[in-house]
């Protein structure tokens, strides 16, 4: 299991990378929250599921950073 928290001045982050036995994602999760606001808010989600490629994982996994990153 992977568990990595990732913070800048304006987002967190939680990347897991697991293979669960029960949860809404079938190996990663990824979350961004922007807490620039008083209510922290999602800005980005992403779980993978069966139907995913190792590519289809890796562009969401980009695309989290750069929300990460923002």
């Amino acid at each position: 299991m992977l568990h990595v928290f990732f913070e800048t001045e304006t987002h967190i982050s939680e990347l897991i990378v697991n293979q669960p036995y029960f949860a809404p994602y079938r190996y990663v999760s990824f979350m961004v929250m922007d807490i620039k606001q008083e209510l922290p808010e999602p800005v980005f989600c992403y779980y993978d599921n069966d139907l995913c490629t190792a590519s289809d994982i890796i562009n969401k996994l980009n695309a989290g950073i750069e929300a990460t990153l923002l």
